[in-house]
């Protein structure tokens, strides 16, 4: 039985029950029978969420779930990705849900926000069918196996989280605004409305133009991925972010490559 690390006491000071490993069916109930998928061409726009299988879609006029849901990604989801993506998703309120995400609520004994903790980055490849296009059937999403503690347990598990996401909600804005000052920065560097001074307070020499050949020098020495020289495709690389979305020393694919070094930059060649 999987033993967590981090365990929180009752009101009295004492240890909660052991978690026991459940399937999901004996955890929650499933309103996918209410779903309606509506086409973009016809959906009227609103305030309320329309949510797909991985988020928000869109905002329209009209809804059809009111309450407190866990939506599981159908088909389409990040499930290769699920350490760095979510495959689930807890929401709150007036909503509308289309076929590509499983609806799901807590039944009596359990907490729909804990539920949604658990699943969020969960590996569950193991339910899903299908190579291209990832599928999670309704049969299948009942059989992932969870290991849960008790009602009240879960509630205090659920709060806590909830906090942290709260806190990083506010950093994320605030990274959002530095991104967005940092762009309106980059511009007036660029454009040379904002100048640097030397160490000495005088002014640098002035910019010149040159072609990009010749300020850099492209690498060309080649040789197979090993496992102490693993080799990067774009796949591997978050865009936007430049950080890699798995352990590359995993894959050892054997293909040749560019070999470059730290502070190297690279560019993709076919999908820019």
């Amino acid at each position: 039985m999987l033993v967590p690390k981090l365990r929180f006491k009752d009101e009295s000071g004492k240890d909660y029950p052991e978690w026991v490993k459940k399937k999901f069916e004996n955890l929650a109930v499933c309103f996918d029978s209410k779903r309606i998928p509506v086409e973009k061409n016809r959906r009227r726009s609103g305030d309320i969420p329309y949510y797909g299988a991985n988020g928000i879609q869109d905002y329209i006029n009209d809804w059809i779930f009111d309450g407190e849901y866990v939506l599981l990604a159908e088909d389409g989801g990040h499930y290769n990705e699920f350490a760095i993506k979510p495959i689930a998703q807890y929401v709150k309120g007036k909503i509308w849900v289309n076929n590509h995400a499983h609806i799901v609520q807590a039944n009596k004994d359990n907490s729909s926000c804990f539920l949604f903790h658990v699943l969020e980055h969960k590996d569950i490849r193991k339910y899903i069918n299908g190579s291209t296009r990832g599928k999670l059937t309704q049969g299948d999403m009942w059989k992932i196996l969870l290991t849960v503690p008790s009602l009240s347990e879960q509630e205090k598990i659920a709060d806590f989280l909830t906090t942290y996401d709260h806190m990083i909600d506010i950093q994320s804005q605030r990274v959002e605004a530095m991104k967005t000052r940092k762009k309106g920065l980059l511009q007036k560097i660029f454009s040379q409305e904002i100048r640097f001074k030397d160490d000495q307070g005088q002014d640098y020499s002035e910019w010149g133009k040159n072609i990009f050949g010749k300020v850099i020098q492209r690498k060309s020495k080649t040789a197979l991925s090993t496992k102490d020289l693993p080799g990067v495709e774009y796949e591997d690389i978050i865009s936007g972010l430049g950080r890699l979305n798995k352990n590359i020393y995993e894959k050892q694919s054997g293909k040749k490559g560019i070999v470059f070094s730290k502070g190297d930059v690279l560019y993709g060649k076919l999908r820019p």
